[in-house]
């Protein structure tokens, strides 16, 4: 896991374009993916495996509320999600000293979603029509996730 850079925009722009991560996300343009990994409120990290990019992550970090907002691998069942969001976790509760994590899934993503449960994340909802594809204009409900200091804290010491 390496810091995302300016020069991993195009790598970034496309993950966006395979076709597994176009039908759960919207493309941003390679100026908004700058501008992304620009914000000081983002953390952009590219995912690599015997050093070669393999995926993206984007965590916003609003100090004690952390949002896992983007996921993208490249070859999706490789384990790279899962190795991501553990390190993310870490990251989050241990170096960032995150209170709650969250993320927000669309409802037709059940790789992800049972993730996050697996992960001791609890469903805290679901925001109908809150997701619009770009392409389409088709509506989606989101399903929002969180998951606690405390609760990270017991599942790390029973591991």
């Amino acid at each position: 896991m390496r810091e995302a850079a300016g020069e991993d925009v195009p790598f970034i722009v496309e993950l966006f374009a395979l076709p597994h991560a176009a039908v759960v996300l919207n493309a941003p343009p390679a100026h908004m993916v700058e501008a992304s990994l620009e914000d000081p409120n983002n953390e952009g990290y590219i995912v690599e495996r015997d050093g070669e990019p393999v995926g993206h992550f984007l965590i916003q970090n609003h100090e004690w509320l952390v949002e896992l907002s983007i996921l993208i691998a490249r070859d999706p069942g490789a384990g790279m999600g899962r190795f991501a969001l553990d390190w993310g976790l870490r990251h989050a509760f241990d170096e960032i000293g995150a209170h709650r994590i969250f993320a927000e899934v669309r409802e037709s993503n059940a790789r992800t979603r049972a993730l996050l449960e697996r992960l001791g994340f609890a469903r805290e909802g679901l925001y109908r029509d809150g997701f619009r594809d770009q392409a389409t204009g088709a509506y989606e409900n989101l399903v929002p996730y969180g998951l606690l200091d405390a609760t990270y804290a017991v599942q790390k010491g029973a591991s």
